[in-house]
């Protein structure tokens, strides 16, 4: 019961978690909300600021506009009124001297001032400047009219000429001859010739001095014609001169009144133009005005609004962000209590994980023993039906162990924390064993089990051993588990990838629930109540994603169910049977000399240490089991006498790692090798570490048998020639540099012990010294690579650790470095 009680308090921790993580998304949510309102809030106040930025521009152009347009009014209007002036001066100088150029230009004018007129007219849209310009207009015509008239007048005959023309014709008629003597010479002086006015003048008025005035000189006599006025000549001159001045008067008084009607014209044109170029002047003014009011209102509008959309957006923004600070720290508060259920829930999950890897050594221990004296019987047994029973006992073993590598692997599955470990192995070897495993149950069921390759019996992969016997075991269990009639069948092909077909004649699947197959503690419906963790499949579909394969599943009700599974394994050359992982080897005992004759096993089992004793001894070798600290003491004196080491990882009063160190300080040569029923120990790690290989339990006899014979033992000769070909060079003799290298252990162990406590001591000059002595002999050995970090530290002598910051961390590394060097130096025993 206590693994369901730990599952159910971690289910009861992952509703917790839920729960959390749903208040804390609710949290962020409206964080987010609130956030996304004061983005509004801001966007609202700039649109704000930028509408009424816009209105008061747009209305100051319209303002500036209706300025601009009062300035070309007003400077239209100053031309017109210049025109005006220059026609008032031209038709000025035209009553003056009514000459035809002056009415020219004065014509010239008035239709440049029509025209203007007209222009400005156009561009004024206020009725009661439109009427003046209406009446100037009016009064320009009229204008015009009287400037004609006179012009016409001007153009008349004088009533003037008649008289004059009448004067000369009685100047020719009846003249008086008198005769006038003189003694003096008769000069003539001629007078200013007098105008057509003082003409008429003399003429009514006699008593001026006429046009002529004679002088004599001379007493000569001369006859003078004298003209004869008399009554007829003077009464008609009288009636002609009394007509020119009517005439005349009656011309001067038009003249007089057109110039008048002309400067009222004038004045009255003088007067509106004044009257129109104020009122735009005014209008100007109060445009601009406006304009400045308009513009101040504005201001005053966008200030005010400013400050009021400014507070409340800020009052706003304010109370948004308390309640952002609220959420901010319930979801903080949230976030953290996430942290302490994620922190329980991992603390649970390992401690799960640990409980699991305990029990399930604590399980394969005595299972070991179980299985390896069912293994012994099986060798021993003659009768047929013994031997059946036997193989059924050990596979029922192997589905125990099938079975708690499915429950560490969904526990690891749900850590995140699986890994590979890559081993080369034969794989028809592998697909051999797996089958075999099941047919005692499927000669129980009375079904067929049949593997067919079409792949050499000699192809070599490299991938995870373990995990691709998991995944197939797996599936074959299903296919097995849920077959009544007929048979299972794995096939097995190599494509681009290599395919794994196993097809069942079992009762099928639904298709409605073959997505939840993959689901943890998933169990599907169906006639059959057969028993099962549920976790089987989710974990078989965890362990070929972290191969890199595919898995698929086609199945039909009652008809059958057949899975595809795609690995990307990698095809590796053929291997001697020596180099292979103990996990890998074939179960056959192999035969011919046994090079490693005195065994020792250290397990504090006394069941399993008992049992492969027995078996070994069985087999011809000579045992010393060892499973307490006191016989670990006396043995350890004594170590020269065997031939390699097996020893389990966790004791009570000692551990595997304490047995290799041990054993490595006094003998070197001797292999020891690790027996752990740990699932997260791998052979890289026991390489890694020191050992000479590592077994997994339940031990298998046959595999424990291939590692004692004498395939296992290397030719020493050979060996030495390929690692250490400097070495070879030099001595050419194997018992020296077999002499050599078991010094190079010894005193490697004895100076990386002496350099972790120079580490310890932060003792920086003496471990110099130390890297000086060590490190030019690794060059002997081809392992230069090694040294690297001792010749920097050599390189730095004189200087303190300050030159060489990390030099205690990357030190610690090469010892560790070193002494895995100095551990997979295999040398014969001294006795051979």
């Amino acid at each position: 019961m206590l693994l369901p009680s730990f599952y159910l308090s971690l289910d009861v921790q992952n509703d917790s978690i839920i729960k959390v993580m749903a208040a804390a998304t609710s949290f962020e949510h409206t964080i987010r909300i609130k956030i996304g309102l004061i983005f509004f809030v801001i966007i609202l106040f700039f649109a704000g600021i930028l509408i009424y930025s816009y209105t008061l521009k747009r209305n100051m152009d319209e303002q500036q506009k209706e300025i601009q347009q009062y300035n070309q009014l007003l400077s239209r209007t100053n031309r017109l009124m210049i025109s005006v002036q220059e026609a008032q001066h031209i038709i000025n100088a035209y009553l003056g001297s009514p000459r035809r150029a002056y009415r020219q230009q004065y014509d010239s004018i008035s239709a440049d001032i029509y025209r203007q007129t007209i222009q400005i007219r156009d561009f004024l849209s206020q009725n009661d400047q439109q009427i003046l310009l209406e009446n100037m207009l009016d009064l320009l015509d009229e204008k015009n009219t009287i400037v004609r008239s006179l012009t016409m007048q001007f153009r008349g005959q004088n009533p003037l000429n008649e008289l004059d023309r009448k004067i000369d014709d009685y100047n020719n008629l009846m003249r008086d001859s008198l005769i006038v003597t003189s003694k003096k010479d008769t000069t003539l002086i001629l007078q200013e010739k007098k105008g057509f006015w003082s003409r008429l003048r003399a003429l009514f008025n006699p008593g001026h001095p006429g046009d002529t005035t004679l002088k004599i000189a001379s007493q000569e006599k001369d006859t003078l014609m004298k003209l004869r006025v008399d009554t007829v000549v003077y009464s008609d001159l009288k009636n002609i001169t009394q007509e020119a001045s009517k005439t005349y008067s009656s011309k001067i008084q038009g003249i007089e009144r057109q110039v008048r009607d002309m400067v009222l014209a004038e004045q009255n044109i003088s007067l509106q133009l004044s009257q129109l170029i104020t009122e735009l002047y005014n209008q100007t003014l109060k445009t601009a005005q406006k304009g400045i009011e308009n513009s101040g209102r504005l201001s005053q509008r966008i200030f005010v609004f400013s400050i009021i959309t400014g507070v409340l957006s800020l009052l706003l923004i304010m109370t948004i962000i308390f309640f952002i600070i609220s959420d901010l720290n319930k979801g903080q508060r949230a976030r953290m209590d996430l942290a302490r259920e994620k922190q329980l829930t991992e603390e649970l999950m390992e401690s799960r994980h640990k409980l699991l890897l305990s029990v399930s050594h604590d399980i394969k221990t005595p299972l070991s023993s179980m299985m390896g004296y069912m293994e012994l019987w099986n060798m021993e047994e003659t009768s047929p039906a013994r031997k059946k029973q036997l193989r059924s006992a050990q596979n029922s073993g192997k589905h125990i162990l099938s079975l708690l590598t499915n429950l560490l692997e969904f526990s690891r599955l749900e850590q995140n924390t699986g890994r590979r470990v890559n081993s080369r192995f034969r794989l028809n070897d592998i697909l051999n064993e797996i089958v075999d495993m099941f047919r005692p149950f499927t000669e129980e069921k009375n079904i067929r089990i049949a593997y067919r390759s079409q792949l050499p019996d000699s192809l070599f992969v490299e991938t995870d051993y373990t995990i691709l016997k998991q995944i197939l075991s797996n599936v074959l269990s299903n296919a097995v588990k849920y077959t009544l009639k007929g048979g299972v069948t794995l096939d097995v092909k190599k494509e681009r990838r290599f395919i794994f077909v196993i097809t069942d004649t079992g009762i099928g699947i639904d298709q409605k629930d073959r997505d939840k197959i993959f689901k943890p503690f998933s169990r599907i419906n169906n006639t059959l109540r057969t028993e099962g963790t549920g976790f089987g499949l989710y974990v078989t579909k965890g362990l070929v994603d972290s191969l890199g394969g595919t898995i698929g599943i086609a199945s039909k009700k009652e008809k059958g169910t057949t899975v595809t599974i795609e690995l990307p394994l990698q095809e590796v050359e053929p291997m001697h049977p020596e180099a292979l992982s103990a996990g890998a080897r074939k179960d056959d005992v192999p035969s011919g000399k046994k090079h490693y004759r005195h065994v020792l096993i250290v397990e504090d089992d006394a069941a399993l240490g008992n049992m492969i004793r027995e078996f070994l001894t069985r087999q011809g070798y000579e045992v010393t089991l060892c499973s307490h600290l006191d016989e670990m003491k006396k043995v350890m004196q004594g170590c020269v006498a065997f031939d390699i080491v097996f020893t389990d990882m966790n004791m009570m009063t000692i551990s595997g790692y304490d047995i290799l160190h041990a054993i490595r300080k006094g003998y070197p040569t001797i292999p020891v090798w690790l027996m752990t029923a740990y699932d997260d120990y791998t052979e890289q790690k026991a390489l890694k570490e020191g050992f000479d290989g590592f077994i997994t339990k339940p031990i298998k006899m046959n595999a424990l048998l291939s590692i004692l014979s004498a395939g296992q033992v290397p030719d020493v000769s050979e060996k030495i020639q390929t690692e250490f070909p400097l070495l070879w060079g030099l001595f050419n003799d194997e018992n020296a540099i077999r002499e050599i290298l078991s010094k190079f252990v010894e005193t490697t162990y004895r100076d990386t012990d002496q350099l972790e406590e120079f580490i310890r001591q932060g003792d920086f000059k003496a471990a110099q010294q130390l890297c000086h002595k060590m490190h030019p002999f690794l060059a002997q050995l081809n392992a230069e690579q090694l040294g690297d970090t001792l010749r920097k530290m050599d390189s730095l002598r004189g200087k303190d650790e300050s030159a060489y910051p990390n030099w205690k961390d990357e030190l610690a590394q090469t010892i560790r470095n070193l002494r895995a060097f100095a551990d997979r130096i295999f040398l014969a025993d001294k006795r051979r």
